[in-house]
């Protein structure tokens, strides 16, 4: 048995440790090489760590949920040629092989032809279960991603063949009608505010912002410091040219002007 350990990648210079938000694979799955095993989220980012070699994944060391420093082994994956459940075979089984792997190679669902004209990306797994469920390359362009940037994830695809099944016909599938598990219960919307508006769960970045925020509070301490100015030159001489300056340029003549010139000259001065 040759064992590959895979490790927790570091995404940053400055990132010490990840969230394995999930895991795509189970534990004596076969895998592809750039299959996506996990998601991974940092304070920055969130990814899509993909499968750097084929095999069965025998290990997965830790769960969904968990923080794991950079560096360390997260599951091990057997590359040995003969656990694979894909072997070669002979005369016309090889033969027979061969022609469907011409005829997906042809089909326009299949991995190396599924082309977004919108220049969209569109990761292995996707293209993967794309090709298997005859998903054309213009029904994936209907599908709108939760992940970063907008793009289409496991869930996302899940979503769109459980509705399309339903219907009868492909429907575009919003990040809401996938955030929970297929088959799972959905929970009951909560009651809005007033008429019209819509509550929106808080993505994992905006959660870390908000805990960070609270943080400062009970970490640091928040004063205000009071500076008096005497600006009395300042007001007799604006009383005196607010009007005729309101004649010439068209504007009111406030304090601002004198204040950002007070505050540019002691940057250049300090």
């Amino acid at each position: 048995m040759a064992v590959f350990e895979i490790i927790m990648p570091k995404l940053g210079e400055s990132v010490e440790e990840a969230l394995i938000t999930k895991w795509f694979v189970h534990e004596n799955q076969y895998i592809q090489e750039d299959d996506v095993l996990l998601e991974i989220a940092t304070d920055k980012v969130d990814s899509e760590i993909p499968s750097p070699v084929a095999g069965r994944v025998t290990k997965i060391i830790f769960p969904a949920d968990t923080k794991v420093a950079v560096g360390k082994v997260i599951a091990l994956v057997d590359t040995a040629p003969g656990d694979s459940p894909i072997k070669e075979t002979k005369g016309t089984d090889s033969a027979k092989t061969a022609d469907e792997a011409v005829s997906i190679a042809a089909t326009p669902t299949g991995n190396a032809t599924i082309k977004s004209s919108s220049g969209r990306f569109y990761s292995p797994l996707v293209k993967s279960i794309a090709s298997k469920e005859k998903i054309t390359a213009e029904e994936l362009e209907t599908i709108q991603g939760t992940g970063r940037n907008g793009r289409v994830r496991k869930a996302d695809m899940l979503g769109f063949l459980a509705t399309k099944t339903n219907s009868g016909k492909p429907q575009v599938i919003s990040s809401t009608s996938v955030s929970a598990p297929i088959g799972a219960e959905k929970p009951k919307a909560p009651v809005s505010l007033s008429a019209g508006d819509e509550i929106i769960e808080m993505d994992r970045i905006r959660k870390l912002i908000a805990d960070h925020m609270v943080m400062s509070v009970h970490t640091a301490p928040h004063v205000t410091n009071m500076v008096e100015a005497d600006l009395t030159d300042i007001v007799l001489w604006r009383t005196k040219a607010k009007e005729g300056f309101q004649k010439r340029e068209g504007v009111n003549l406030t304090y601002m002007p004198f204040i950002t010139e007070a505050v540019a000259k002691a940057i250049r001065d300090y």
